[in-house]
């Protein structure tokens, strides 16, 4: 085979593998290496939340389990080919399948320990969740869903062009309903609550998101 002929076999064989990614390891560096960093959704007027569990088996995703337990530690990757996702208060009330505890993450660019961490990229995955992933979070706060001020909490992140349904909550979908899943973690009080937030969901489809926040303030069985 001529020079000539050997260099264009190299090259096509060069552009095959580029396009389809032969030969090529990625990890979660590799994925997150020319976005932004951390400290710059840090200064977007967003918090930063995600639904995390207790203990393992709580969320409907199997095998999949990082432990959030304590406030102002930092939480690392343990996949080198997935990052830790998260996502803002808009989409986080959509989650909740994914943990029986309610987490804030700290995007606080005074904070020294986040300071460690601002300089960190990350990568906006986008889709109905509109997620984010990196490889290094920060906790700040963690609620159980077990109390009635977490539910309330996490209503108060519908946004206000979204009905409560959008959230997902009631449907009967291979996760459960919030409904069934709370009853599952055994917060039954909590399950109760929201069973009693469908009910009035339902004889008004059209209720804001103040009038649900006040049923749960009036709410007393809890």
């Amino acid at each position: 085979m001529s020079n000539r002929r050997i260099f264009f076999s190299k090259f096509n064989s060069n552009i095959i593998n580029t396009m389809f990614g032969i030969n090529k390891k990625v990890n979660v560096n590799d994925k997150i290496a020319h976005s932004n960093c951390l400290g710059e959704l840090a200064k977007l007027n967003h918090t930063y939340w995600k639904f995390t569990q207790s203990s393992q088996g709580m969320s409907h995703e199997a095998n999949v389990y990082a432990c959030y337990d304590k406030e102002g530690e930092f939480v690392n990757a343990q996949d080198p080919d997935k990052g830790l996702s998260f996502v803002t208060e808009r989409t986080i009330t959509r989650c909740f399948m994914y943990g029986d505890q309610l987490t804030k993450l700290c995007f606080n660019s005074a904070d020294p320990k986040f300071q460690e961490i601002q300089h960190l990229p990350y990568k906006h995955i986008g889709g109905a969740l509109d997620e984010y992933e990196t490889s290094c979070l920060l906790t700040e706060k963690v609620y159980s869903l077990n109390n009635k001020s977490s539910i309330r909490l996490l209503v108060s992140m519908l946004p206000d062009d979204k009905s409560i349904f959008w959230t997902g909550w009631f449907l009967p979908a291979s996760h459960g309903t919030l409904e069934n899943r709370l009853y599952k973690y055994g917060f039954f009080e909590s399950a109760k609550l929201i069973s009693q937030i469908q009910k009035i969901s339902f004889k008004n489809t059209f209720i804001s998101k103040n009038e649900l926040l006040r049923f749960i303030d009036d709410y007393e069985d809890f």
